[in-house]
């Protein structure tokens, strides 16, 4: 995570919240590759409180970066689904191929 979302703080402490940390998928802005939002596939292995916190740690870290998570428990999601979130996350785009900037 430590590759798209920078700590403005001082504290290392803070920073290694999510320095060593990974996210299942980023979707980025094609052209500049800002980050859009974060896709985590939570599998079974999330269900334990240790994994909960993590996760928990994770959507906290997310947030104050004003990166949006989707997450699906399941390896079968509906691709509606999918495309219901990512529409919900990114702008659509205008006569032209540009984004709208919300």
């Amino acid at each position: 995570m430590s590759a798209f979302v920078q700590h403005k703080g001082k504290s290392q402490t803070a920073r290694n919240l999510f320095a060593q940390k990974y996210v299942d998928y980023l979707v980025c802005e094609r052209k500049t590759m800002r980050p859009l939002y974060v896709i985590e596939l939570d599998g079974a292995s999330h269900g334990s409180a240790r994994a909960q916190k993590r996760d928990a740690q994770k959507n906290d870290v997310l947030a104050s970066a004003g990166i949006p998570i989707k997450r699906y428990t399941s390896k079968d999601v509906e691709l509606a689904t999918i495309l219901s979130d990512y529409a919900s996350v990114v702008p659509p785009a205008l006569p032209g191929g540009s984004a709208r900037v919300i």
